[in-house]
């Protein structure tokens, strides 16, 4: 039977090999460079706790299990939380003892967090949480897509299903005339708030002033946020992390917004805050921008404040095999 114990630093190359297997097949990740993220998202984290650590389950023939986990304080209506986020639920694919990845979900679960949690899990995760006790949120693990620019979106679309460079050409050919017609149709005429890059601080600030509203949002330190902004931008799959603010007339920050424009492609909404009935106003902005940096959609978490302002644009929720769950 496997051992289940803390994940030490001199794992992480197995882990890693571990995580290439089961994962990333074909791929061609560098052992190296994927180490160092695991070391710096495990270990070196401002909130690193020996008491909430990542774990490893260990047989004869070395790691055959692992589940990371990061410890994140969270504020929700003035009220601190000590929330363990679980990640990277694996199993080495030659073992078949299904008892592995349970084994390490119990570990975990047994911690002195207040709250385990993962938006992670695919649905065999899923099936294994629930049987342990969690829940799973069906409307968080949603997301939201508001196309911003039709060619664009379909040429995509095109570019997912085929490899064909005469077919991306032909594409290419018709995008700009195709987004010139449909702009009208999806995109705002004009904002009524006008948008500005910003540091990391700035975004802190706001959503500290917003998360006692309702909003949960981590109640961590400058340095602690520049960490999680960091290693946002180590996701270079989606390219370079947008920091905005949007202001009223007035100068006033409405809403906040960190996001991958992921030009021609889907853009990723990490984080979108707004003030009390400014969420269409903040919506509409952002768009507008995401389709200046050449946004082919916005994808972004559900979260019921963008409901009205979502369902009064042609948007529309997908469930990708990503599920939202918690414990207890």
């Amino acid at each position: 039977m496997a051992d289940i114990r803390p994940c030490r630093t001199d794992d992480l190359e197995h882990v890693v090999r571990l995580f290439l297997r089961a994962f990333r097949k074909g791929s061609s990740h560098s052992v190296p460079a994927a180490t160092d993220y695991f070391q710096r998202l495990y270990f070196a984290n401002p909130w690193a706790d020996d008491a909430l650590p990542s774990l490893v389950a260990e047989g004869a023939d070395g790691i055959m299990g692992f589940i990371g986990v990061v410890p994140l304080p969270v504020r929700v209506d003035g009220v601190t939380f000590r929330v363990a986020v679980g990640g990277n639920l694996m199993v080495d694919p030659e073992v078949h003892d299904p008892m592995v990845a349970a084994r390490l979900l119990r570990r975990y679960f047994a911690g002195p967090q207040d709250l385990a949690f993962t938006d992670t899990a695919n649905e065999h995760a899923l099936r294994l949480w629930a049987s342990l006790g969690g829940r799973v949120g069906r409307f968080p693990s949603m997301r939201w897509v508001l196309p911003l620019r039709a060619g664009a979106l379909g040429l995509a679309g095109v570019r997912r299903a085929t490899s064909s460079r005469v077919l991306a050409a032909l594409g290419r050919a018709v995008v700009w005339p195709v987004d010139r017609l449909g702009r009208g149709r999806l995109l705002p005429a004009a904002p009524a708030l006008t948008v500005h890059e910003v540091a990391p601080a700035a975004i802190q600030e706001f959503s500290a002033a917003v998360g006692d509203r309702g909003y949960a949002h981590p109640d961590v330190d400058a340095v602690g946020f520049q960490w999680l902004i960091d290693m946002c931008r180590q996701k270079q799959q989606f390219g370079p992390l947008r920091l905005v603010r949007f202001a009223d007339g007035d100068g006033r920050t409405s809403g906040v917004a960190a996001y991958y424009p992921n030009e021609a492609g889907l853009g990723q909404v990490v984080l979108l805050q707004a003030r009390d009935g400014a969420h269409a106003d903040v919506l509409d902005a952002l768009a507008l921008d995401a389709a200046a940096h050449g946004s082919a959609a916005l994808v972004g978490q559900a979260d019921p404040r963008l409901m009205v302002a979502l369902g009064a644009r042609a948007s529309t929720y997908v469930q990708r095999n990503e599920f939202v769950t918690v414990l207890p």
